[in-house]
């Protein structure tokens, strides 16, 4: 089973008059904001005494007559102190009018935060154990019947007394949409209006993720809409159900290569895997566009796309300063509507979990498997966590009628955009905004500047519209990758088997950076791994790509350093290609190439950003441009950070 961190990591304060935020100092590493402590019951009934000290952040040097605006993290378990600064340029066009605040929620961060060791350092594809949560819940105590998410919006009110103000205006990413709602629902006379980014469903986390995998088809096909695909799959939900059976009939595996160049055995084990991939890839930009050829690749007998996703598609271990593990367990065990009460025994559990889906057809949980979808649900990852007196339920009184925007990805799977309207039907003045092309977490992932643009009409009380209309994120789904130089094109300036190892050689160069940006979404401090046929590349510095061997067609090696520093990489690459056409190529700021192949000169024009579109392969398909890569890479530097801490 894939580990319940990448599964159910779905989901990315509180400011005060300046009286009130005299006694906060300095935040250390978020300038602006002002950091300090405010104590909260344990158990918010007082049936058990206790408190936990909450961390927050305000921000600071604004005038105290501005409204609050109180974001809310995601996971969950993410922490928010360290993402100040990141919430105060995401959520810009509100500060205008709001004052900016941000909180460690009761568990995380430095509010007395839930940590489980042999969860916080497993990966987004380690297999869950059941057993290793009820150890969580073991090593935790007692105390975790007051970690639900209606804590967490008791805490909120407590803040909100505490500093004196009569309403506070809530934003929330992923799961902290759901935070938000439930303050909402328990306390409708104090909520301002509510900004809800990539938004959880009205009743929280469905126990087998229907909402994710009943929407898994319209996403797959929208990737592919008006022909994207084209060269790569006439149908990427067959794929899908294809390479779905053939690993639950006994999994895939094979050679990899790491940061050294050393080939290494890859396995995915089972259905499970694929999904986590999927859904993991929404938070990825430059892995989700890859998926289609990866899985058509895998299903025709090439895995080797697939397998070399897996390492971005995991990720790094989560540290338990940016999100708690035990925390995300705690929570989603005890907030989701199982399939069996917590109080139940254990034996009579095991099969109320498959008895769940009696009432879902095979066809309708297609593309996945129906074992998969049991196997890979919080119903049966939960299944041996122990039933607490104590615990609050969410809430379900109806939302108050306030001024609420919300935000979702087309490409959005962990949060499908159908989530959003089930809960803006139970919002009169609801302005839903959806933005094509993007996965989850809009205000982090958008390019184009609509969802900024819907935001600051919000703030502003204009008519919100739809200002996305016309406008992508869209990534173009990547080639499936050649096994033969044939399936080269020549680029402008030469020809024949010269000019395509040429254009071998700079894809091979454009892969490695398309790697490299998928490095960075994933949240790898290092930047450097394997290529797809052989060899290694690593980022040295912020723009030096150094190349050894790397090899994207087996026949053609490449080694060198490129700078990467503007729109079109330059540097020299010596070609190791097949027999007597080995050589040079040095690439210019222009997009062109010199040098020699087989001993021959050439030269030829605009060669990189050719080799980036579908000219450099015979078929439909091709990589991004050079410019857009330049941009994605500064993209992921900024968002990077609070995108891999809210799964």
């Amino acid at each position: 089973m894939p580990r319940l961190s990448l599964l159910a990591l779905l989901l990315v304060l509180v400011a005060a008059p300046a009286a009130q935020a005299a006694g906060l100092t300095a935040c250390k590493h978020q300038p602006g904001f002002g950091c300090g402590t405010i104590e909260v019951p344990l158990d918010h009934s007082g049936s058990v005494p206790g408190t936990i000290g909450l961390k927050i952040a305000v921000e600071r040097n604004v005038p105290a007559s501005r409204p609050v605006l109180l974001a809310l993290s995601g996971g969950p378990g993410q922490s928010s102190i360290d993402l100040a600064s990141s919430y105060a340029v995401s959520l810009a066009p509100a500060l205008k009018r709001y004052r900016l605040a941000v909180f460690d929620q009761r568990g995380t961060g430095a509010s007395g935060v839930l940590n489980c060791p042999v969860l916080q350092r497993e990966d987004g594809l380690t297999p869950v154990v059941p057993q290793e949560l009820a150890d969580c819940a073991q090593r935790i105590g007692p105390q975790r019947a007051f970690f639900s998410t209606v804590d967490s919006a008791r805490d909120i009110e407590t803040l909100r007394v505490d500093l004196g103000v009569d309403k506070i205006a809530l934003m929330g990413v992923s799961y902290g949409t759901f935070v938000a709602q439930q303050y909402a629902r328990l306390y409708p006379e104090h909520t301002d209006s509510l900004i809800l980014d990539s938004v959880v469903a009205p009743r929280g986390l469905d126990p087998y993720l229907l909402d994710t995998y009943q929407r898994m088809p319209r996403v797959l096909r929208e990737q592919c809409a008006n022909k994207a695909c084209s060269g790569i799959t006439s149908d990427p939900v067959a794929d899908v159900a294809a390479l779905a059976a053939k690993l639950q009939a006994g999994g895939i595996s094979g050679p990899a290569y790491n940061a050294s160049g050393r080939r290494h055995t890859v396995r995915y084990g089972t259905a499970d895997d694929l999904i986590n991939v999927l859904i993991g890839a929404d938070l990825n930009p430059y892995v989700q566009p890859a998926l289609p050829a990866a899985i058509r690749a895998a299903v025709e007998g090439d895995p080797a796309m697939f397998l070399r996703l897996r390492r971005d598609s995991a990720g790094p271990p989560m540290k338990l300063a940016d999100l708690s593990a035990g925390l995300n367990v705690v929570t989603n065990c005890q907030d989701s509507p199982l399939p069996y009460p917590l109080s139940s025994p254990f034996g009579d559990r095991v099969p109320l979990v498959e008895q769940g889906l009696a009432g879902y057809s095979d066809q309708a949980l297609y593309p996945l498997p129906r074992a998969a979808v049991i196997s890979n649900s919080l119903a049966s990852d939960c299944v041996l966590w122990p039933g607490d007196a104590g615990v609050s339920p969410p809430s379900t009184a109806p939302l108050p009628d306030v001024p609420a925007l919300i935000l979702d990805g087309r490409l959005d799977l962990r949060t499908p955009l159908e989530n959003g309207r089930e809960v803006a039907n139970e919002l009169p003045h609801a302005r839903i905004v959806t933005v094509a092309g993007t996965g989850h977490d809009e205000l982090d992932s958008d390019q184009t500047g609509c969802a900024a643009t819907a935001l600051k009409r919000f703030i502003d009380r204009a008519r919100v519209g739809d200002p996305c209309t016309g406008m992508t994120n869209a990534v173009a789904p990547f080639p499936i990758a050649p096994h033969a130089l044939s399936a080269f094109r020549t680029p402008p300036g030469t020809g024949g088997s010269r000019g395509r190892v040429v254009s071998a050689a700079l894809v091979s160069a454009i892969d490695a950076r398309v790697a490299v940006i998928q490095d960075l979404y994933a949240g790898f401090a290092k930047l450097q791994g394997g290529g797809l046929r052989g060899g290694s590349y690593r980022l040295q510095g912020s723009s030096k790509l150094k190349l050894r061997s790397y090899s994207y067609l087996a026949s053609v090696r490449v080694t060198g350093t490129l700078e990467l520093g503007g729109d079109h990489p330059t540097g020299t690459l010596r070609v190791n290609g097949p027999g007597s056409l080995d050589g040079t190529l040095r690439l210019d700021r222009k997009g062109g190439a010199t040098g020699t192949i087989g001993g021959r000169h050439i030269r030829a024009r605009g060669i990189a950003a050719a080799s980036a579109g579908a000219a450099a392969l015979r078929g439909g398909a091709g990589f991004p441009s050079a410019a857009r890569l330049a941009r994605a890479e500064r993209q992921a530097r900024r968002a990077a950070g609070r995108l891999r801490a809210v799964r």
